[in-house]
């Protein structure tokens, strides 16, 4: 075939012309330059980042007619053999499937001889982590001391599976992935060449997909150049790609902060018909709650996301509806989610209910908040007044009496003579437990201190369940009532906090049996723990 894919077409032939590993294309120039090029390279990093080629381009210095030198003319015979692969003093071998005992010793039957042209035998082999553990034994002697004319230049993506025998032998030096703006720059340069009409948009995703890898960023472009013609708009490269377009990662996380299950499940089924595969629109919408995260937890949210300037603001707008724990637990209920749909053959039913769940998922508290909550809550208790047995006069009533509704008729409670002192509180009980039974068993866990005037006096225990919840705001009005209808109009109720430890315990009732069961339950250590980390209070006890 005539036609050459655009990797291959545009692969650099010098060091200049090799992007995002400036480190090692300076020290590789740097040693050429003053003489100190080693015998053995170990080349380590990601697919596509420029291994290969930076080996081919070391080749080159190393044969150049000029050289060796840090510029090779790439116009001389070794230099033109080695840019189309036939220079017989430049052998490629891939580790995978040259990778036995016996294949190694072939190749060290062939070091000792000279090279035929050029000034060195230089050996590139490719993935040499998939050579067996005998074939790398049988290497080790020849990479230690090699002839003088040898070179070696080995390329991984996987180091750590590089015994390390064969390490200490090698300078090795790590690839790193080549960042999106320079990807893109580079495709900018290439389109316009190319005589490519491409959109920037369209270009930027086809850096984002490459995933640092400038091969993989030239054959999407090949890919997508061939569906599209001349001229190459972001709809295109989504389209052919299969990826979700942006609108509706955004409306479907929208949805979800917003807790509407309903707009989340109409997106999931949007998505599914417009027949993008909802596998790979879950690790996009992976990526997007990981975009969320990053832009709520980090101080320059930027550096970490491969965003254009409207799609960054708009992941900030909306990472602000959230708190960062809230996000981190959605992240994580979406890998989940994708987990679960690799095992599955109703991939779409996955993903709807995994959104369904993140939609109802209630806002997460931090748990910095939660503790202020609770310190505010034990300040505002420490300081609740309370009456002192020991000055009941200097005591203001805790409750005054609930005045009528306006506008309605009979609605006074009706006064009637108080019932003898000696069982009053016995009756009042009964009458509380007919009327408001929580109410009674709080009060059950009183000692009846007697009725003076309007005042009907209870005494508690200092920090007792009836205390703080008889003299919290929210019982007042139901205590009003309980109490004027019994004793009459104008009564009121005034709590006392005594000792208590040195009286016998009050005769118990069976209206009484809840406030000795929440009691019990309050002391619990199993309860105590589980109200502290859940934040939780008890609402209701019932025996089996």
């Amino acid at each position: 075939m005539s036609y050459l894919v655009l990797a291959r077409k545009w692969r650099p032939q010098n060091f200049d012309e090799i992007i995002g590993q400036e480190t090692i294309t300076r020290t590789l120039t740097n040693a050429l330059k003053t003489g100190r090029v080693a015998h053995a390279f170990l080349f380590t990093g990601a697919r596509g980042v420029g291994k290969t080629t930076l080996a081919r381009v070391l080749a080159k210095a190393l044969n150049c007619e000029k050289g060796p030198t840090a510029e090779p003319c790439g116009a001389c015979g070794p230099c033109q053999e080695i840019a189309a692969g036939s220079a017989v003093d430049v052998q490629e071998i891939d580790g995978a499937s040259n990778n036995s005992v016996e294949d190694v010793r072939a190749l060290r039957e062939t070091v000792r001889y000279m090279p035929s042209s050029g000034r060195y035998k230089i050996y590139i082999i490719d993935e040499v982590h998939m050579l067996s553990a005998g074939a790398f034994n049988a290497l080790l002697k020849t990479l230690e001391e090699p002839p003088a004319h040898v070179v070696f230049i080995f390329a991984t993506t996987e180091p750590h599976k590089v015994p390390v025998t064969i390490h200490s032998r090698c300078q090795r030096y790590d690839f790193r992935r080549i960042p999106l703006a320079l990807i893109q720059e580079r495709l900018e340069k290439i389109s316009a060449q190319e005589k490519l009409a491409a959109e920037p948009e369209a270009l930027r995703i086809l850096a984002r997909e490459a995933e640092g890898s400038m091969r993989d960023a030239l054959s999407l472009l090949d890919q997508v150049a061939s569906f599209a013609g001349a001229k190459i708009g972001r709809e295109q490269v989504v389209q052919i790609l299969g990826l979700a377009q942006r609108k509706f990662l955004t409306e479907l996380s929208a949805a979800v902060l917003s807790g509407d299950a309903k707009r989340a499940l109409t997106v999931v089924d949007e998505v599914f018909g417009y027949g993008y595969d909802v596998r790979q629109f879950c690790r996009e919408l992976i990526g997007h709650f990981r975009n969320l995260a990053v832009a709520k937890l980090a101080d320059a949210p930027e550096r970490l996301m491969d965003l254009v300037e409207d799609e960054l603001r708009e992941v900030q707008a909306q990472a602000e509806k959230a708190s960062q724990e809230t996000l981190l637990l959605l992240f994580d209920l979406l890998v989940a989610g994708e987990q679960a749909m690799a095992h599955s053959n109703q991939p779409r039913l996955v993903l709807e209910m995994t959104v369904a769940k993140m939609a109802h998922l209630k806002p997460v508290v931090p748990i910095p908040e939660i503790l202020e909550q609770i310190r505010e809550l034990e300040a505002r208790l420490g300081s609740a007044p309370a009456a002192r047995a020991s000055d009941p006069k200097a005591d203001p009533p805790l409750f005054e009496p609930a005045g009528p509704a306006s506008g309605e008729q009979g609605s006074t409670p009706v006064a009637k003579p108080a019932p003898a002192a000696g069982n009053a509180w016995e009756q009042f009980l009964a009458h509380a437990q007919e009327h408001d039974p929580k109410l009674a068993a709080l009060l059950g866990g009183g000692r009846f201190r007697g009725v003076s005037g309007n005042e009907v006096r209870v005494a508690f225990a200092p920090d007792s369940l009836g205390l703080l919840r008889l003299t919290s705001k929210g019982n007042a009005p139901k205590l009003n009532q309980l109490v004027e209808g019994f004793f009459g109009a104008g009564h009121r109720v005034v709590v006392l906090e005594e000792n208590l430890e040195e009286e016998p315990p009050a005769p118990r009732h069976k209206y009484l049996e809840a406030d000795k069961l929440r009691r019990e339950a309050m002391e619990n250590p199993l309860v105590k723990e589980l109200q502290e980390k859940l934040d939780a209070k008890i609402e209701e006890i019932k025996t089996k």
